[in-house]
């Protein structure tokens, strides 16, 4: 059972670095349309 409970906590900490990476990449984007206006 706990092998399982392993692999459900490895697959949330992946996504949760995809969404990291999406909200740094939207964070960056965010700051050069705030430069451009």
């Amino acid at each position: 059972a706990s092998a399982a409970v392993d692999e459900e906590i490895k697959a949330l900490v992946d996504t949760d670095k995809v969404l990291d990476t999406k909200l740094n990449s939207f964070r960056s984007l965010y700051e050069d349309l705030k430069k451009k206006f």
